[in-house]
């Protein structure tokens, strides 16, 4: 018996050993958590999204700066530089004198206009242009050097033109066809015959260059005016078909069509591109033209535009 108790503990105290040794690696495995094999992310927790806030209402974009529009009628004539030039009379200016006159041709009764420049040291110098009739001089004082502005008109024909003379050596600098209808500081404003859907006067801002040619200054557009000689009054051009157009409106252009029927006047233009008018019920507009000069004809988007209006008031 004395040896049989002692063989009893150790078995039982060999049970009780091995039954901790499972409760720790159960406790052991638990705490550890599962494997995750070499090289993976272990599993993570999906949570619910957060619902996405709803976008803003848009805001209307902002509205676009208003474009000018032209002026509603062309500006007066006025002269506040240049001294005008009579025919026959003489003129000094820095020591020089200058004298236009008309003579006529011996042999045919022509009329020629001559331009004489005479000087203190008794140099002189002369212009003439044959066919010509005298209509208007002026002497201007141009930031880039003197100049004589001197009109004349063919013989023949109601043409006029103007040259523009270096009045230190009376050399042509430029030549326009039309007449000087305003002298406004720098700015020279030339009164033309413009043909855009019609024949019409029309007058257009220069200023003298510094190879004292003639430089378009502003929006170098043509603006149609009342002259006795050409159009004493508005002309309303009737469209024949509708006429796809932008109407100046709340300081924008819009675009919308004219039905066949409406009258309009044309009030300027680039002479090229562009034909700005003023409908009856007085609203602004303006349409794109083409201009084939090679074959005289003028497309109103693709159309020639004499299939767009009633009748075209081209003189001639």
């Amino acid at each position: 018996m004395k040896r049989v108790f002692p063989i009893l503990c150790l078995a039982m105290a060999a049970v009780m050993l091995y039954g901790c040794g499972m409760i720790v690696n159960a406790m052991k495995m638990v705490r550890e958590g599962p494997e995750v094999p070499p090289g993976s992310n272990p599993a993570q927790t999906v949570r619910p999204t957060e619902p996405e806030p709803k976008p803003e209402p848009e805001t209307e974009p902002a509205s676009q700066p208003a474009q000018e529009l032209i002026p509603r009628t062309p500006k007066q004539a006025v002269f506040t530089g240049g001294t005008p030039m009579q025919e026959n009379m003489s003129y000094t200016f820095h020591e020089t004198t200058y004298t236009i006159t008309t003579e006529f041709s011996d042999e045919n009764g022509w009329p020629i206009t001559r331009l004489l420049a005479e000087e203190e040291n008794g140099w002189e110098s002369a212009v003439t242009y044959d066919h010509e009739s005298f209509v208007a001089a002026y002497y201007v004082e141009t930031r880039n050097g003197p100049c004589i502005f001197l009109t004349t008109e063919f013989d023949k024909e109601p043409l006029k033109t103007t040259f523009i003379l270096n009045a230190s050596s009376l050399a042509e600098a430029d030549a326009m066809g039309g007449i000087v209808y305003s002298i406004d500081g720098d700015v020279i404003t030339i009164l033309f015959e413009v043909n855009m859907l019609g024949t019409y006067p029309a007058i257009r801002d220069y200023i003298v260059g510094g190879d004292l040619t003639m430089q378009p200054v502003g929006d170098g557009l043509f603006y149609i005016t009342k002259d006795k000689y050409y159009i004493p009054d508005d002309y309303y051009l009737v469209s024949a078909k509708n006429l796809q157009v932008q109407m100046y409106e709340n300081g924008q252009y819009r675009d919308e069509t004219l039905p066949a029927g409406t009258q309009l006047r044309v009030t300027a233009t680039d002479g090229d591109s562009i034909v700005y008018f003023r409908t009856r019920d007085d609203r602004e507009g303006i349409f794109p033209v083409v201009v084939e000069r090679d074959y005289f004809k003028i497309l109103i988007h693709g159309v020639p535009a004499e299939e767009c209006f009633e009748e075209l008031p081209y003189s001639g």
